[in-house]
Formats: structure tokens, sequence, C-alpha cells
């Protein structure tokens, strides 16, 4: 696998738990199930990890959306371009 298909499948990941943390938060207001709520902590535990460690590598990653749109970048990406992602 080339680092294309990987950064894909991380943007494809980080995707999936965004989505997955706003269904937990309408899952919250209706009062959802107990063990879905502990799924989506879990994927959204596993995305703070997978962030964490993408932020700690040396080398710039920036994810990029079909329309070119940035969903991701990490901490070396930012100083590489002298900018700050909103937190």
């Amino acid at each position: 696998m080339t680092l294309y298909h990987w950064v894909a499948i991380l943007g494809s990941f980080l995707a999936l738990c965004l989505i997955l943390k706003f269904v937990k938060t309408y899952l919250r207001m209706k009062a959802g199930n107990g063990i879905i709520l502990q799924k989506l902590a879990l994927c959204e535990r596993y995305a703070n990890q997978l962030t964490s460690s993408l932020d700690s590598l040396p080398d710039p990653i920036w994810i990029k959306d079909e329309e070119q749109a940035y969903l991701y970048c990490n901490a070396s990406f930012e100083r590489l371009l002298g900018l700050s992602k909103p937190r």
C-alpha cells in the first residue's frame, strides 16, 4: 500500500468517527441505548488515540476529502505552513 492509500484510510476513519460523534450526541438527546453509547465512546477514544499518534509524527500529514477540503492535519503540517487548526 502506498502512503496515499493509508491517508485515504485514515481520512475515512476520521470522517466516520466525526459522524459517529454526531450520532452519539443525537442518541444522548433521545436517551438512547447504553450499549450503543459505549461503542460510540470507544470509537471516539480510538479516534483521539489516532489523532494523538499522528500529531506526534515528525512528518507533515494531511487528509483531504474528494473536494480537496482539509479534514485533518498534524502538528508538523501546521508548523510547515505556519498555521494552526481551531481547537
